[in-house]
C-alpha cells in the first residue's frame, strides 16, 4: 500500500535542502547509492541521482520577455527522443521572470498550477501550504490523472516565496498500477538534488 505521508514528507525535506547558493545538499564526494549514478545538471552546475539504466534530459527556455524556465528529467524512458514525454520518472522545474510577464506573484502562480491540477485529475492527497524557517512555502498535491488514454499517479511538490518571482517544483510519477514499484526510486532521487552549485559552474567556465 502506498505510504502517502512518508513520501510527502520526503519531498518536503528534499526541497528544504535544495538551495540556490553554493551550499549543496549532496556532499561533493558522497558516493551514489547502489544502482544509481550522479548526473550533472549542465545548465546550472548542480547534480541529481539517476538510476543506472534510466535517462536524463534538460532544457532551458530563455526567450526575452517570457518566463525563464529550467527543466530536468530523470526517466525510465528516453524523454529526449520523445519530445519530453515519458511514463515513469521525476521532473524538476525552476521558473523565474514570470511576474513581469503575467503580473502574478509566486503565490498566485502556485495557486494557478494547483487549480489546473484539480481540474484535470483526481486529487488523492493535498497538504496545505506550510511556511518553513527561510520564509519559503511548501505545498504538496498528489493526483491521479489521465493522459493519452493512460492513468498516472503523480506527486507534485511546490516551493516558493509569497511575493517573489521564483518558484521550483517537482513531479514524480508513473502509471497508476506501477506506482508502488517505483516509489523507492522516486524517494532516492528526490532526497539528494542540488539544483545550483556555483563551485561547479565556476570550474566549467575556467
Amino acid at each position: 500500500m502506498f505510504r502517502r505521508e512518508k513520501i510527502t514528507l520526503s519531498f518536503v525535506l528534499t526541497f528544504i535542502l535544495i538551495t540556490i547558493s553554493s551550499l549543496s545538499c549532496a556532499e561533493k564526494d558522497e558516493p551514489a547509492p547502489d544502482g544509481f549514478v550522479w548526473q550533472k545538471m549542465e545548465l546550472t552546475g548542480g547534480k541529481i541521482l539517476k538510476p543506472d539504466d534510466w535517462f536524463f534530459s534538460e532544457a532551458y527556455k530563455p526567450h526575452e520577455g517570457e518566463t525563464k524556465y529550467f527543466r530536468w528529467i530523470v526517466s525510465k524512458e528516453n524523454a529526449a527522443e520523445n519530445k519530453g514525454v515519458y511514463d515513469t520518472g521525476v521532473a524538476v522545474n525552476l521558473m523565474f521572470g514570470f511576474k513581469q510577464q503575467t503580473g502574478m506573484s509566486s503565490d498566485q502562480m502556485v495557486r494557478r498550477f494547483v487549480s489546473q491540477l484539480e481540474s484535470v485529475g483526481k486529487v488523492v492527497y493535498y497538504k496545505q501550504p506550510e511556511k518553513i524557517p527561510d520564509e519559503r512555502k511548501v505545498l504538496c498535491i498528489e493526483t491521479i490523472e489521465e493522459k493519452n488514454d493512460k492513468k498516472y499517479h503523480v506527486l507534485y511538490s511546490f516551493n516558493w516565496w509569497d511575493d517573489g518571482d521564483l518558484l521550483f517544483y517537482s513531479s514524480a510519477g508513473s502509471l497508476d498500477e506501477e506506482w508502488c514499484k517505483y516509489e523507492k526510486i522516486f524517494n532516492t532521487i528526490t532526497q539528494a538534488i542540488d539544483i545550483i552549485n556555483f563551485d561547479n559552474m565556476q570550474r566549467s567556465r575556467n
